[in-house]
């Protein structure tokens, strides 16, 4: 939704009309801005008020979904579509070294979906969290990071909660150690056994071939060195 004229309060329903969810401070004239109501409805009807006379908004889009969560839209007319998992894999053959790199990425997580963690980067996408090169706890409001390498799993807690918030974390890795931090904080040490068990690298969260997150997953960049705790902290 947005603001094209006026300064009135701006209301939406989605059972008819009988309540109403002001949404004047999440508009404004120069962009457009998804709001939301999260509600357990057999028959949603939804509809926008506008309180002040020439007053105007524009409506972009509007989406009923079965999740607590809002998505990214897709363009329907009367048809239910599904939204599929994303399955974001890419070839570790000129991409990543088993052997020595770092890896920094930035995501988000929205809600609960499964009683895994939350699998954050991959490194297969037939394995659980002994591949997973970063994941959170099963927690998607914990504040703590993990890291395993088939071996060996390190954690790194006393992070910001990456619920509804986007987190940058770091890992690197090589000879007999490895480092993990994120939030620009200190990094903490881990074992690391030579080598990261790299079939496939699986973005945003797979266990046993599954998507098991709901959020973002933004920048991700993999480096063909060993990164030290300064620069892992940049």
């Amino acid at each position: 939704v947005r603001r094209k004229m006026g300064t009135g309060t701006i209301s939406f329903t989605q059972d008819g009309g009988s309540t109403w969810t002001d949404i004047t401070t999440q508009l404004n004239t120069s962009m457009y801005s998804r709001v939301q109501i999260t509600a357990t409805l057999a028959n949603p009807s939804v509809g926008f008020k506008i309180s002040t006379s020439g007053d105007a908004i524009d409506v972009d889009c509007v989406q009923n979904e079965a999740g607590s969560v809002a998505t990214s839209p897709i363009v329907t007319t009367t048809a239910t579509v599904a939204r599929n998992s994303d399955a974001l894999t890419y070839q570790t053959s000129g991409n990543i070294d088993a052997t020595v790199g770092s890896c920094y990425v930035r995501y988000m997580l929205y809600e609960e979906v499964s009683a895994s963690p939350r699998v954050i980067v991959a490194l297969s996408t037939s394995a659980a969290t002994a591949n997973a090169l970063l994941y959170n706890a099963l927690s998607v409001a914990s504040t703590s990071l993990y890291s395993g390498d088939g071996t060996t799993s390190i954690s790194k807690s006393g992070l910001l909660s990456a619920a509804n918030a986007p987190r940058k974390r770091a890992i690197s890795w090589g000879g007999s150690t490895r480092l993990m931090t994120g939030d620009g904080v200190s990094s903490t040490s881990g074992a690391f056994s030579g080598t990261l068990p790299s079939t496939a690298i699986a973005i945003g969260g797979y266990t046993n071939g599954t998507n098991n997150i709901s959020g973002n997953v933004g920048d991700v960049a993999i480096y063909n060195y060993k990164m030290t705790d300064a620069e892992l902290q940049a």
